[in-house]
């Protein structure tokens, strides 16, 4: 079993996430109200609800997992706790670019999120699901099937988002989502970038998991 850290500390961390989650939807709420002063917001009021709708889901979903594995929260609370952790960070990078105009300023802007944030968020939501599937159905000798069902779920989680931000822009006649690189390319490149971030993030649990808990 690898070494985890005191499941109380992973509790507390899980408490400073989700307090600073409900901060992102307080603020979101206060720039859908234009309560907060800003210098410049990118989108229209109506444009921009269905984005933070789509963001509340999100967490919604996690809170969703939190209740429906309520008898594996300790034994992977280090999991849960990255998710949530990489949920916020998401969250937070959409908010900012959906306000500032960040995706359209900065070429780099969306690729970043795709390529870490985004893709990671997925890597470790399927790493709680294969996991949990290995040890309900007692299947801890095969090693590479939490590796293949992380590449597995990203994909299909990436074309999910994909779609989710195709079916906002024709409900808000935009081309927020599909369009925020201003070229025909940018879907393709989200499903590459979303790709090479999850290769990256099974390449570290494969490390993890081979070198550092044999030795342990």
């Amino acid at each position: 079993m690898p070494f985890q850290p005191i499941t109380s500390h992973w509790k507390k961390a899980l408490f400073v996430l989700r307090s600073l989650v409900y901060l992102v939807f307080i603020t979101d709420i206060l720039i859908w109200f234009h309560l907060v002063p800003l210098p410049s917001i990118s989108a229209s009021k109506w444009t921009y609800l269905p984005w933070f709708l789509y963001r509340l889901a999100n967490y919604l979903f996690f809170e969703f997992l939190w209740h429906h594995y309520a008898k594996w929260r300790d034994k992977f609370i280090h999991i849960f706790t990255i998710i949530l952790a990489l949920l916020l960070c998401s969250i937070s990078l959409d908010l900012a670019g959906n306000t500032f105009a960040l995706f359209t300023k900065y070429w780099w802007y969306d690729r970043m999120i795709h390529l870490t944030t985004l893709s990671w968020a997925l890597s470790s939501l399927f790493w709680l699901f294969s996991t949990i599937f290995v040890e309900k159905h007692k299947l801890t000798h095969l090693f590479w099937f939490v590796p293949y069902g992380i590449i597995s779920g990203v994909a299909l989680g990436s074309v999910m988002h994909e779609l989710s931000e195709y079916m906002i822009d024709l409900i808000t006649h935009s081309q927020v989502g599909t369009m925020s690189m201003n070229d025909t390319y940018d879907t393709a490149r989200d499903l590459f970038l979303n790709m090479i971030g999850s290769f990256v993030f099974v390449t570290v649990y494969i490390i993890h998991h081979k070198f550092l808990i044999k030795k342990s």
